[in-house]
């Protein structure tokens, strides 16, 4: 994190690796930070305004992709969207076919996904209610799920 007024970092207690899906940036200021414990992920929340580690939470198996969701936190694992609660419980929200990638939080509630589906790539939009449904589809790799401030592209 940078603060873009003065320019400082702030340094927070945990390291992590950058990757594809980490971090997880949610529709408001706080982002998630996963990291592998041996057969575990590791997941850390982060409020990016105050620069400071809000949540730090160990979850059975591995996830990807996690980012926030309502109080909750929403990540892929295997061929589901799965969502996380403040003790650590999972919960599936969505099966898919493949592995679902850059998962996008709207503010309704609602998180946008990707999934491969053979040679194309599905958009799909799942809900905190577990409504699941296809958005659109193309060829893989021609198009990508972006977020911003809560809206979805």
């Amino acid at each position: 994190m940078v603060d873009l007024a003065d320019g400082t970092v702030p340094k927070l207690p945990e390291l992590v690796s950058l990757a594809y899906f980490n971090p997880g940036c949610g529709d408001g200021e706080q982002a998630v930070l996963t990291r592998p414990q041996g057969d575990d992920t590791q997941l850390l929340t982060v409020d990016a305004r105050k620069g400071q580690l809000v949540r730090q939470q160990t979850v059975a198996g591995q996830l990807t992709s996690a980012v926030p969701f309502g109080n909750e936190i929403a990540a892929a694992r295997g061929d589901a969207v799965v969502s996380v609660d403040a003790k650590g419980a999972t919960s599936t929200l969505a099966r898919t076919g493949g592995t679902p990638f850059r998962l996008v939080p709207d503010a309704h509630s609602g998180l946008a996904y990707q999934v491969p589906a053979g040679t194309q790539v599905q958009v799909r939009r799942v809900t905190s209610a577990g409504s699941d449904r296809l958005l659109g589809s193309g060829a893989l790799g021609a198009l990508a799920v972006h977020g911003t401030g809560g809206r979805v592209f």
